[in-house]
């Protein structure tokens, strides 16, 4: 009876921690009232800057959420893939109006080279160039 007892034990724990690594975490990032220096795992302790999610690595099923309306200044690099059935989200919250990703000028808003399994959704990219612009520089809003 008492072995029984610890197999079930055994059994619940490793099926909790096949859910736990299949669902992904969110991560929250405000630029006014963040800090990178926080987790980024809720509101309240939302990272501040793309400079902190470019050098996160991500799991499959993690979501990235930027608070809504603000503006987010720099290169976003995207540093992992997701998988078939669990894609890494970029997106906003707090509201319906989407963040906003400003290349500055920059050659790209958004850097992914070789990731696959990613979603964006209700983000404003947006890009401008420094100079001339040239047939070369039409493409620099996300590579």
């Amino acid at each position: 009876m008492k072995l029984q007892f610890y197999k079930n034990i055994f059994t619940c724990t490793i099926l909790l921690l096949a859910v736990m690594s299949v669902a992904g975490r969110n991560y929250y990032v405000d630029a006014i009232d963040g800090n990178d220096k926080n987790s980024g795992v809720s509101p309240l302790s939302a990272w501040k800057t793309l400079a902190k999610i470019s050098v996160t690595i991500f799991k499959p099923g993690d979501v990235i959420a930027f608070k809504s309306e603000q503006r987010f200044i720099g290169i976003l690099s995207i540093s992992s893939s997701g998988n078939k059935g669990a894609a890494i989200l970029y997106t906003t919250y707090g509201g319906s109006k989407p963040a906003i990703i400003e290349g500055n000028g920059d050659s790209v808003a958004i850097y992914s080279y070789n990731k696959q399994y990613l979603e964006i959704k209700n983000l404003s990219i947006t890009n401008f160039r420094k100079g001339i612009i040239k047939v070369d520089d039409l493409f620099n809003g996300i590579i």
